[in-house]
């Protein structure tokens, strides 16, 4: 799809979401109330949802996209439908409906996509790196397919094929809300793999990006705290604590680099303090 298509289909979803967020509300109502019975397509919310329901103040783009979601026609409206059940997680309906679309448009990477993120979320991995595979053989420089299907590799645990995609998601640009997470994710994963040094460049590379993750910074330490690199990893764990007071897992590792160093002492004040901020972040049964 050409960088025209994508702007204008940002444009169509975007429009889209007034309209998918009341479908959400109305499809939410009516799952409440049909408990024990099966649940109708979500098409049949929409065509009962009438563009002339919508006030007289939304605009014409707006009745437009109504009018084609309650009247589905082209590969692009059944898209839509597909959407609207992705956002309502309503994934197996969704996975018909992107179906549909591909159906009619065999060229349709944005629907590919987005069938594969719908199967990984009912747990069907192989569908949905098969879905990104697709979405990727159509355009073979979409980099959130790519990130999406390093994703599902990281899930299945099979590390060298995710750290793989998460490369070609950055190489082909992708947004760097999602590039964070890439240089992340690909850091665990290496660290799991126990190449140390290429995790902490990863994870050095998320912090440039985003400098506000505790999640990040905890991870870090371990990964200098497995290179034997300790006061990175103090400095590290503590940047961790203070982005997130109440990050327990965070005490915990640095617990565990105390311990390492043979300093029990503070290693049990860390594993305490972890212990009471699980604790205080674990609900009562009786609230």
């Amino acid at each position: 799809m050409s960088e025209k298509s994508k702007t204008k289909w940002s444009f169509v979803v975007g429009i889209a979401g007034f309209i998918i967020g009341i479908i959400g509300f109305l499809y939410g109502v009516y799952s409440n109330n049909q408990t024990g019975k099966e649940h109708s397509e979500i098409i049949s919310l929409i065509k009962s949802f009438q563009p002339q329901d919508l006030p007289e103040s939304l605009n014409e783009e707006i009745r437009t996209v109504a009018e084609r979601v309650s009247n589905p026609k082209t590969a692009d409206d059944f898209y839509l439908i597909g959407y609207a059940a992705y956002n309502v997680k309503d994934h197996e309906t969704a996975i018909t409906y992107f179906q549909k679309a591909v159906k009619l448009n065999s060229k349709f990477e944005m629907a590919y996509n987005m069938m594969g993120l719908s199967y990984k979320l009912v747990g069907k991995y192989d569908e949905a790196i098969q879905s990104y595979r697709k979405a990727i053989k159509i355009n073979p420089e979409y980099a959130l397919a790519y990130y999406n299907m390093g994703n599902a590799f990281f899930e299945t645990k099979e590390l060298d094929a995710a750290i793989q995609s998460f490369r070609k998601a950055i190489q082909f640009n992708l947004v760097n809300t999602y590039t964070s997470e890439a240089y992340r994710i690909m850091g665990a994963a290496y660290l799991i793999l126990g190449k140390n040094d290429e995790a902490i460049q990863s994870l050095l590379k998320a912090t440039e990006i985003k400098s506000d993750d505790a999640h990040v910074y905890n991870i870090l330490g371990v990964a200098y705290n497995m290179s034997g690199k300790y006061v990175e990893a103090f400095q590290s764990y503590r940047k961790a604590i203070e982005l997130n007071p109440d990050d327990a897992s965070a005490y915990n590792s640095m617990g565990n680099a105390y311990k390492a160093l043979g300093d029990q002492v503070r290693a049990d004040e860390c594993f305490q303090k972890a212990k009471e901020l699980q604790e205080k972040n674990t609900p009562s049964i009786l609230h």
